[in-house]
């Protein structure tokens, strides 16, 4: 479903990047509009892309994986933010917390595994009920 979405072909999807810079920017537009991670600095991100890397067994990664050693993680990197684009206009909006570095609202956890079953959606209007019902989703007019 986010294959349609991006104009994507879901059995063969573009896998080389754009010619012309505007658009790829275009496309990575697509992107964060279905709640794809904006990182603020080349830390934060090397900082998760360490953790996943040894998380695979590949414990001989360059560097230490040091969290003290980095700047905290900004509100904006620290977030799970899903959208949802129904058919009827608007936007549907979930967010969650992620815990990183010790700091972490209790309240505003997900179950492990939970947030997959948004992948389990055929279309982007029944993305937009799951978060609606079961991700306290917000809906906002545009």
């Amino acid at each position: 479903m986010d294959f349609q979405f991006l104009g994507l072909d879901p059995l063969a999807p573009t896998m080389e990047r754009f010619d012309d810079q505007s658009a790829g920017g275009a496309f990575c537009q697509q992107l964060l509009l279905l709640g794809a991670k904006w990182w603020e600095s080349e830390a934060g991100y090397s900082i998760v892309l360490d953790f996943e890397q040894r998380r695979a067994g590949n414990w001989m990664v360059d560097g230490a994986f040091a969290i003290s050693k980095q700047p905290p993680p900004t509100m904006r990197e620290k977030r799970i933010i899903k959208a949802g684009w129904p058919s009827t206009g608007g936007v549907w909006i979930s967010e969650f917390d992620t815990t990183w570095a010790g700091v972490d609202e209790e309240e505003n956890l997900l179950e492990g595994g939970e947030l997959a079953r948004l992948r389990l959606a055929r279309t982007m209007d029944e993305r937009c009920a799951m978060l609606r019902d079961r991700f306290r989703g917000v809906f906002h007019t545009i």
